[in-house]
Protein backbone atom coordinates (compact mmCIF):
# COMPACT_ATOMS: atom_id res chain seq x y z
CA UNK A 1 0.00 0.00 0.00
CA UNK A 2 2.78 2.44 0.98
CA UNK A 3 4.76 1.59 -2.14
CA UNK A 4 1.71 2.13 -4.37
CA UNK A 5 1.12 5.51 -2.74
CA UNK A 6 4.77 6.47 -3.27
CA UNK A 7 4.52 5.41 -6.91
CA UNK A 8 1.42 7.57 -7.38
CA UNK A 9 3.03 10.61 -5.75
CA UNK A 10 6.24 10.07 -7.71
CA UNK A 11 4.26 10.10 -10.96
CA UNK A 12 2.35 13.20 -9.84
CA UNK A 13 5.59 15.06 -9.04
CA UNK A 14 7.17 14.02 -12.34
CA UNK A 15 4.09 15.18 -14.25
CA UNK A 16 4.56 18.66 -12.79
CA UNK A 17 7.96 18.80 -14.49
CA UNK A 18 6.44 18.35 -17.95
CA UNK A 19 6.43 21.26 -20.40
CA UNK A 20 2.66 21.17 -20.67
CA UNK A 21 2.21 21.60 -16.93
CA UNK A 22 4.66 24.52 -16.92
CA UNK A 23 2.43 26.11 -19.55
CA UNK A 24 -0.62 25.41 -17.36
CA UNK A 25 1.16 27.00 -14.39
CA UNK A 26 1.89 30.13 -16.41
CA UNK A 27 -1.77 30.40 -17.46
CA UNK A 28 -2.83 29.96 -13.81
CA UNK A 29 -0.65 32.94 -12.86
CA UNK A 30 -2.13 35.11 -15.64
CA UNK A 31 -5.66 33.96 -14.80
CA UNK A 32 -5.21 34.80 -11.11
CA UNK A 33 -3.87 38.23 -12.02
CA UNK A 34 -6.91 38.77 -14.23
CA UNK A 35 -9.26 37.55 -11.49
CA UNK A 36 -7.84 39.93 -8.88
CA UNK A 37 -7.82 42.92 -11.24
CA UNK A 38 -11.34 42.20 -12.54
CA UNK A 39 -13.16 42.47 -9.18
CA UNK A 40 -14.51 45.77 -7.91
CA UNK A 41 -12.63 47.82 -5.33
CA UNK A 42 -13.70 48.12 -1.71
CA UNK A 43 -15.32 44.69 -1.56
CA UNK A 44 -13.16 43.23 1.21
CA UNK A 45 -10.96 40.13 1.16
CA UNK A 46 -13.60 37.41 1.55
CA UNK A 47 -16.13 38.95 -0.81
CA UNK A 48 -13.24 39.56 -3.21
CA UNK A 49 -12.21 35.90 -3.32
CA UNK A 50 -15.86 34.91 -3.65
CA UNK A 51 -16.27 37.35 -6.57
CA UNK A 52 -13.26 35.86 -8.35
CA UNK A 53 -14.81 32.39 -8.27
CA UNK A 54 -17.99 33.81 -9.78
CA UNK A 55 -16.25 35.27 -12.83
CA UNK A 56 -17.24 33.46 -16.03
CA UNK A 57 -13.86 34.00 -17.73
CA UNK A 58 -11.85 33.11 -14.62
CA UNK A 59 -13.80 29.88 -14.13
CA UNK A 60 -13.66 29.03 -17.83
CA UNK A 61 -9.87 29.38 -17.96
CA UNK A 62 -9.37 27.53 -14.66
CA UNK A 63 -11.65 24.73 -15.86
CA UNK A 64 -9.74 24.53 -19.15
CA UNK A 65 -6.46 24.29 -17.21
CA UNK A 66 -7.90 21.38 -15.23
CA UNK A 67 -9.04 19.64 -18.41
CA UNK A 68 -5.70 20.15 -20.17
CA UNK A 69 -3.94 18.86 -17.08
CA UNK A 70 -6.23 15.81 -17.15
CA UNK A 71 -5.38 15.07 -20.79
CA UNK A 72 -1.69 15.66 -20.09
CA UNK A 73 -1.80 13.14 -17.23
CA UNK A 74 -3.55 10.66 -19.52
CA UNK A 75 -0.84 11.03 -22.15
CA UNK A 76 2.05 10.78 -19.67
CA UNK A 77 0.60 7.75 -17.90
CA UNK A 78 -0.08 6.01 -21.20
CA UNK A 79 3.63 6.29 -22.02
CA UNK A 80 4.68 4.94 -18.61
CA UNK A 81 4.75 1.29 -19.68
CA UNK A 82 6.63 0.06 -16.61
CA UNK A 83 3.78 1.26 -14.39
CA UNK A 84 0.96 0.08 -16.67
CA UNK A 85 2.13 -3.55 -16.81
CA UNK A 86 1.87 -3.82 -13.00
CA UNK A 87 -1.90 -3.59 -13.20
CA UNK A 88 -3.79 -6.88 -13.16
CA UNK A 89 -6.78 -5.56 -15.06
CA UNK A 90 -8.08 -2.66 -17.10
CA UNK A 91 -10.36 -1.77 -14.19
CA UNK A 92 -7.37 -1.42 -11.85
CA UNK A 93 -5.61 0.78 -14.39
CA UNK A 94 -8.63 3.06 -14.83
CA UNK A 95 -9.19 3.30 -11.07
CA UNK A 96 -5.59 4.35 -10.41
CA UNK A 97 -5.70 6.90 -13.21
CA UNK A 98 -8.88 8.35 -11.71
CA UNK A 99 -7.16 8.77 -8.33
CA UNK A 100 -4.10 10.42 -9.91
CA UNK A 101 -6.28 12.83 -11.92
CA UNK A 102 -8.20 13.74 -8.77
CA UNK A 103 -4.94 14.40 -6.86
CA UNK A 104 -3.23 16.44 -9.58
CA UNK A 105 -6.30 18.56 -10.31
CA UNK A 106 -6.73 19.13 -6.58
CA UNK A 107 -3.18 20.49 -6.48
CA UNK A 108 -3.89 22.71 -9.51
CA UNK A 109 -6.99 24.14 -7.79
CA UNK A 110 -5.00 24.71 -4.59
CA UNK A 111 -2.23 26.50 -6.51
CA UNK A 112 -4.77 28.74 -8.21
CA UNK A 113 -6.45 29.51 -4.89
CA UNK A 114 -3.12 30.50 -3.29
CA UNK A 115 -2.27 32.70 -6.27
CA UNK A 116 -5.56 34.53 -5.72
CA UNK A 117 -5.24 34.86 -1.95
CA UNK A 118 -1.73 36.34 -1.89
CA UNK A 119 -2.42 39.47 -4.01
CA UNK A 120 -5.89 39.86 -2.43
CA UNK A 121 -4.31 39.82 1.02
CA UNK A 122 -2.22 42.87 0.14
CA UNK A 123 -5.04 44.53 -1.84
CA UNK A 124 -7.47 44.33 1.09
CA UNK A 125 -5.03 44.27 4.00
CA UNK A 126 -6.91 45.18 7.15
CA UNK A 127 -10.29 44.58 5.50
CA UNK A 128 -11.24 41.03 6.46
CA UNK A 129 -14.84 41.70 7.42
CA UNK A 130 -17.25 38.76 7.26
CA UNK A 131 -20.38 40.76 8.01
CA UNK A 132 -21.75 40.32 4.47
CA UNK A 133 -24.06 37.42 3.63
CA UNK A 134 -25.08 35.38 0.58
CA UNK A 135 -28.51 33.72 0.61
CA UNK A 136 -28.68 34.59 4.29
CA UNK A 137 -25.41 32.75 5.00
CA UNK A 138 -22.23 34.35 6.30
CA UNK A 139 -19.92 35.20 3.36
CA UNK A 140 -17.03 33.09 4.69
CA UNK A 141 -19.19 30.00 5.25
CA UNK A 142 -20.93 30.41 1.88
CA UNK A 143 -17.61 30.80 0.05
CA UNK A 144 -16.30 27.58 1.62
CA UNK A 145 -19.48 25.84 0.46
CA UNK A 146 -19.25 27.43 -3.02
CA UNK A 147 -15.54 26.54 -3.33
CA UNK A 148 -16.18 22.90 -2.31
CA UNK A 149 -18.97 22.75 -4.89
CA UNK A 150 -16.56 24.03 -7.55
CA UNK A 151 -14.00 21.36 -6.59
CA UNK A 152 -16.56 18.55 -6.75
CA UNK A 153 -18.14 19.62 -10.05
CA UNK A 154 -14.81 20.30 -11.79
CA UNK A 155 -13.31 17.04 -10.49
CA UNK A 156 -16.20 14.90 -11.71
CA UNK A 157 -16.22 16.70 -15.08
CA UNK A 158 -12.48 15.96 -15.38
CA UNK A 159 -13.10 12.28 -14.70
CA UNK A 160 -15.89 12.22 -17.30
CA UNK A 161 -13.48 13.80 -19.79
CA UNK A 162 -10.86 11.14 -18.97
CA UNK A 163 -13.35 8.33 -19.47
CA UNK A 164 -14.41 9.83 -22.80
CA UNK A 165 -10.72 10.11 -23.73
CA UNK A 166 -10.64 6.32 -23.56
CA UNK A 167 -13.57 6.08 -25.97
CA UNK A 168 -12.86 8.80 -28.53
CA UNK A 169 -9.83 10.27 -30.31
CA UNK A 170 -7.55 12.46 -28.10
CA UNK A 171 -8.05 15.42 -30.44
CA UNK A 172 -11.82 15.20 -30.04
CA UNK A 173 -11.30 15.01 -26.27
CA UNK A 174 -9.36 18.28 -26.37
CA UNK A 175 -12.03 19.95 -28.52
CA UNK A 176 -14.71 18.74 -26.10
CA UNK A 177 -12.68 20.09 -23.16
CA UNK A 178 -12.50 23.52 -24.80
CA UNK A 179 -16.23 23.54 -25.55
CA UNK A 180 -17.17 22.57 -21.98
CA UNK A 181 -14.91 25.26 -20.51
CA UNK A 182 -16.01 27.97 -22.94
CA UNK A 183 -19.67 27.14 -22.32
CA UNK A 184 -19.30 29.17 -19.11
CA UNK A 185 -18.74 32.23 -21.30
CA UNK A 186 -20.95 31.62 -24.32
CA UNK A 187 -23.98 29.97 -22.70
CA UNK A 188 -26.66 32.53 -21.73
CA UNK A 189 -27.19 32.25 -17.98
CA UNK A 190 -30.10 33.95 -16.27
CA UNK A 191 -29.31 35.39 -12.85
CA UNK A 192 -32.92 35.82 -11.83
CA UNK A 193 -34.04 34.16 -8.61
CA UNK A 194 -34.64 30.48 -9.47
CA UNK A 195 -37.03 28.01 -7.85
CA UNK A 196 -36.40 24.99 -10.10
CA UNK A 197 -33.47 22.75 -10.99
CA UNK A 198 -30.93 24.01 -13.53
CA UNK A 199 -29.37 21.33 -15.73
CA UNK A 200 -26.44 23.44 -16.94
CA UNK A 201 -23.46 22.87 -14.63
CA UNK A 202 -22.15 26.39 -15.24
CA UNK A 203 -25.07 27.90 -13.35
CA UNK A 204 -23.70 26.42 -10.12
CA UNK A 205 -20.24 27.88 -10.71
CA UNK A 206 -21.41 31.40 -11.53
CA UNK A 207 -23.20 32.82 -8.50
CA UNK A 208 -26.31 30.61 -8.48
CA UNK A 209 -29.36 32.51 -7.26
CA UNK A 210 -31.92 30.22 -5.73
CA UNK A 211 -34.85 31.28 -3.61
CA UNK A 212 -33.15 30.01 -0.44
CA UNK A 213 -30.10 28.09 0.74
CA UNK A 214 -32.09 24.86 1.03
CA UNK A 215 -32.82 24.86 -2.71
CA UNK A 216 -29.22 25.89 -3.37
CA UNK A 217 -27.81 22.88 -1.53
CA UNK A 218 -30.51 20.48 -2.72
CA UNK A 219 -30.10 21.25 -6.42
CA UNK A 220 -26.29 21.40 -6.18
CA UNK A 221 -26.25 17.89 -4.70
CA UNK A 222 -28.69 16.72 -7.38
CA UNK A 223 -26.41 18.01 -10.14
CA UNK A 224 -23.36 16.38 -8.56
CA UNK A 225 -25.31 13.12 -8.24
CA UNK A 226 -26.19 13.24 -11.95
CA UNK A 227 -22.56 13.91 -12.93
CA UNK A 228 -21.30 11.11 -10.66
CA UNK A 229 -23.86 8.74 -12.20
CA UNK A 230 -22.64 9.60 -15.71
CA UNK A 231 -19.02 9.14 -14.62
CA UNK A 232 -19.83 5.78 -12.99
CA UNK A 233 -21.57 4.50 -16.13
CA UNK A 234 -18.63 5.55 -18.32
CA UNK A 235 -16.20 3.96 -15.84
CA UNK A 236 -18.04 0.64 -16.03
CA UNK A 237 -18.19 0.81 -19.83
CA UNK A 238 -14.49 1.42 -20.42
CA UNK A 239 -13.52 -1.06 -17.69
CA UNK A 240 -15.51 -3.74 -19.50
CA UNK A 241 -13.96 -3.04 -22.91
CA UNK A 242 -11.55 -5.76 -23.97
CA UNK A 243 -8.68 -3.59 -25.06
CA UNK A 244 -5.05 -3.37 -24.08
CA UNK A 245 -4.48 -1.15 -21.07
CA UNK A 246 -3.39 2.37 -21.96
Amino acid sequence: MIRKLKDKMSFVINSFNSYKFKGIFLILIINSFYGVMDIANQTGFFYGIYSIYNSSWFNAILLLCLFVNTLNICDLYKKNYSVIIRHKSKKSYIAEMSIIIFITNGIVILLSFMMNCIPLFFKYIGDFSINMSINGINILIYFIYHFCRFILISSVLSLILYYLWNLIHPLFSFILACLIALSLVIYPISFEIATHFKFFFGYYLLNPRFENITLDVHYSLLLIFILVTIATILYQVISALRRDMG
